[in-house]
């Protein structure tokens, strides 16, 4: 997918699409799947160098990177971005 080419309607359209997707999913597989695919998505819609999931595992206070999608050329940082504390 081109980032400067991208069509906002186009992306509304996916982003749609997928949370459609993602709602009839009938296993964690294809949740992650979906989630991967609806950053990719958001990523490009946005023009961003990467976007982000954050989920709390441990602790309310505690973050972990569990889905991550970089644009080409952006070094990945889900493996730095586990057990975050959040900071006000």
């Amino acid at each position: 997918m081109n980032r400067q080419n991208y069509n906002i309607f186009a992306g509304e359209g996916d982003i749609l699409r997928i949370l459609k997707e993602i709602d009839k999913a009938e296993n964690r597989e294809s949740i992650g799947a979906g989630i991967q695919k609806l950053l990719e998505v958001l990523g490009n819609y946005g023009n961003a160098d990467g976007t982000y999931l954050f989920e709390t595992v441990h602790t309310p206070e505690i973050f972990t990177n569990t889905y991550e999608w970089c644009a080409d050329g952006i070094t990945a940082q889900r493996d730095n971005l586990q057990d975050v504390k959040f900071e006000e």
